[in-house]
């Protein structure tokens, strides 16, 4: 029987965590042909958690420039995608998320006439400019597609709304995979191994987004400074982004705090590491959002909108947006609540990437 030649694509960190679990089980299936292609959006930060999960892109478009904006990427991604697609003829493409890497990808496969399996389908926020251009993102992936992969019911739901009715699963994220993995398997940097032996109360900071950039970020260092001072004996760790949009406003504003870390983009493994001891988190992230509900974590979340309700509903996020009363007032009550445990289940327990593998067979073999 001819092997299900199954090509992934990425091109961002977050793409590499949420698939790199199903790569794996793609390897180790004797049925299956794994090939894998990076588009390199973000190359250290993507090619940090290759090397954590011991993957080798087979290719690599190189489209990453000093700049780029979404028609240099969207462009680059569709004219360089169409020679590996001509060259490996795969049964079926892979993506992952609310990348413009996943949408242009995507695209292509519908120009192509492959059929294409989107892994996190169904997340919606109602705003198509908020997160930008990932709503928008996602909502065209979720035409290109042929399988839907939701995480929750709601996502299933959310596409129902759209008229997106057949071949959709609900199958969980594959997060969960890669969260256990790595408590499981990694071990942390001397940076992190530091904090997790020697500090208390532990509050971790990440902000990274396009519509966080500029007003937005400078009240955010505001009402972090303000956290600095009213709790001494927390430490505030925030690994920055070396976004130039991010780094010189933070650097700025808040070097010279004696109580908190600016500190370098952390490895995944150590992120995750650090979010296990963290009391709470502040964070603009999707996918930070979820990993703090996986581990039971309470998560300041600093956007407007979300596309992850589950985690607000279940009690562990709390969104606040850019607004500095909201984010003192969030943070003074999550350090004295207690959040019920049940709820950590909301994105699935382990063994997601297999039942993602197990539809494809179902409804793609060849």
């Amino acid at each position: 029987m001819q092997k299900l030649k199954i090509l992934t694509i990425f091109g961002t960190r977050p793409e590499v965590i949420k698939l790199a679990p199903f790569i794996k089980v793609v390897e180790e299936d004797s049925g299956c042909d794994s090939i894998t292609c990076a588009t390199t959006q973000q190359r250290e930060l993507q090619n940090d958690v290759l090397n954590l999960f011991n993957i080798k892109a087979d290719y690599d478009l190189e489209i990453m420039q000093d700049g780029q904006d979404l028609f240099h990427i969207t462009e680059s991604i569709l004219h360089k995608i169409k020679d590996v697609l001509k060259i490996e003829n795969p049964n079926v493409i892979v993506v992952q998320g609310d990348t413009t890497t996943a949408f242009s990808t995507a695209l292509a496969g519908f120009y192509c006439k492959i059929p294409v399996v989107h892994i996190e389908a169904g997340l919606r926020t109602g705003n198509v400019y908020s997160p930008y251009p990932e709503e928008m993102n996602r909502c065209l992936i979720s035409k290109l597609a042929t399988l839907h992969m939701a995480p929750t019911q709601a996502s299933v739901d959310n596409l129902a709304k759209e008229g997106v009715h057949q071949k959709v699963f609900n199958v969980g994220n594959t997060i969960v995979d890669a969260v256990h993995w790595i408590l499981k398997n990694a071990k942390a940097s001397s940076f992190v191994e530091k904090i997790i032996g020697t500090k208390k109360n532990v509050v971790l900071i990440t902000v990274h987004r396009r519509e966080n950039f500029g007003e937005p970020l400078l009240t955010i260092c505001d009402a972090i400074k303000n956290l600095c001072e009213s709790y001494p004996e927390y430490t505030f760790v925030w690994p920055v982004h070396p976004n130039p949009n991010v780094k010189d406003i933070v650097y700025q504003r808040l070097q010279g705090i004696h109580n908190l870390d600016l500190t370098s983009p952390l490895s995944y493994a150590d992120l995750i590491l650090l979010i296990n001891v963290s009391k709470v988190i502040l964070s603009d992230s999707g996918g930070i959002q979820e990993e703090s509900c996986i581990l039971g974590k309470k998560i300041i979340v600093l956007r407007e909108d979300t596309e992850r309700p589950e985690v607000i509903e279940s009690g562990y996020g709390m969104l606040v947006g850019a607004d500095k009363r909201k984010i003192l007032s969030a943070f003074e009550k999550f350090i004295d609540i207690t959040i019920d445990n049940e709820f950590r289940h909301v994105y699935g327990k382990p063994g997601v990437s297999e039942r993602i593998l197990t539809k494809i067979k179902e409804n793609l073999l060849i």
